[in-house]
């Protein structure tokens, strides 16, 4: 199985039993470095998450298939502008499970004390997009969230 788990603000701490369950259990952890540091002390295979995801599906795809299971670490929720998509399209819905915590969006708007609802929602995260280029399309909206790296 692969584990999609997202992790929240308060890191290792804002993960559930089940969560910590399946990352210790898994033969292959898979995140980004600042992630993947929070469980140095687990003795298992790493893959770093970088601009050459075609190597990242590899490697799950390799472990994946001789049976064993992935702990794939993402930011927040991993469906909201996030890695789920990727993965279930490389392989398929009935190969993952997804385990999401609050998004970043939901921790800022929570903390100025704002509703989401209304927000117009843009990322710039890992996509090589930059503000300049939605200078217009933010300008018509009264609340946007940007994802950036």
């Amino acid at each position: 199985m692969i584990y999609i788990i997202g992790i929240g603000i308060k890191g290792r701490s804002s993960l559930s039993n089940e969560a910590l369950g399946c990352i210790r259990n898994a033969s292959l952890i898979v995140g980004g470095r600042r992630y993947l540091a929070l469980f140095n002390d687990l003795k298992v295979e790493r893959v770093v998450i970088d601009k050459d995801l075609d190597k990242v599906m590899e490697c799950i795809r390799r472990v994946h298939g001789e049976g064993k299971d992935v702990a794939l670490l993402a930011t927040g929720d991993p469906c909201f502008f996030g890695i789920a998509g990727r993965i279930i399209k490389g392989f398929s819905k009935e190969d993952v499970v997804i385990m999401p915590a609050l998004t970043t969006m939901q921790e800022a708007f929570a903390k100025i004390k704002e509703t989401w609802e209304d927000a117009h929602f843009i990322s710039l995260h890992g996509r090589g997009r930059r503000v300049e280029d939605f200078a217009y399309e933010i300008g018509n909206y009264s609340k946007v969230f940007l994802f950036t790296d």
